[in-house]
């Protein structure tokens, strides 16, 4: 195996649903540090991680072959090192958290925007927890005993930040107003003595990964 390819972040996409992975897969192939796998059933998913390991695995929960937490348990076992992230379009909150428990600690929302994705995929590739629906608008302003001082609001709006969203993207992706994110991003800017939204980013991955 080369030197590039030892470097690059091996992908399983497992998704049954072709319209949807024909539109992904194009995006993820153009990123010359990613190579792209697919799989559309339970047992797909699982065979692949037998065959090869992958560092990220996009995980449709709803595929034919997953039954609820036990499925999702499986491939997190069998994908050993690798991330796991819950990829769906719909999904119970409930259920997430409680994956969340199991060592799934990241969901990646299928409205996610496509030149957004691969941004995420390298953050879920460093290790990092992504979940941007755990925060809900009545936990904002309420204190976080992690570093800066900043809110489960504010960290959750960092990590968007880093992923490339917009304001208006991180608003759709969080269900609040624009001009809300906006307040939030000068209170995170106090608070960590930042100039701009790239500053703030450089100084939060310089200290920790949120």
């Amino acid at each position: 195996m080369s030197y590039e390819e030892q470097t690059r972040i091996s992908i399983l996409l497992a998704d049954d649903h072709r319209l949807l992975v024909d539109a992904i897969a194009p995006v993820l192939a153009r990123e010359s540090d990613f190579h792209l796998r697919t799989a559309g059933t339970l047992a797909e998913t699982l065979a692949a991680l037998r065959d090869a390991p992958s560092d990220v695995v996009l995980l449709d929960v709803k595929m034919p072959g997953m039954t609820g937490l036990a499925s999702v348990k499986q491939v997190v076992e069998m994908a050993g090192d690798g991330k796991v992230a819950l990829f769906s379009g719909n999904i119970d909150e409930n259920f997430a958290r409680i994956a969340l428990n199991e060592g799934v600690g990241r969901f990646i929302p299928k409205t996610t925007p496509l030149h957004v994705l691969p941004s995420i995929i390298r953050l879920v590739a460093t290790g990092s927890k992504y979940m941007p629906f755990m925060t809900r608008d009545d936990s904002a302003g309420k204190p976080d005993t992690g570093q800066w001082g900043l809110t489960d609001r504010e960290l959750e709006i960092m990590q968007l930040v880093k992923s490339g969203l917009t304001n208006k993207e991180i608003a759709r992706q969080i269900s609040t107003s624009e001009v809300r994110v906006k307040m939030h991003l000068r209170a995170i800017f106090a608070k960590l003595g930042a100039r701009n939204r790239a500053h703030a980013a450089d100084i939060i991955s310089d200290r920790s990964t949120v």
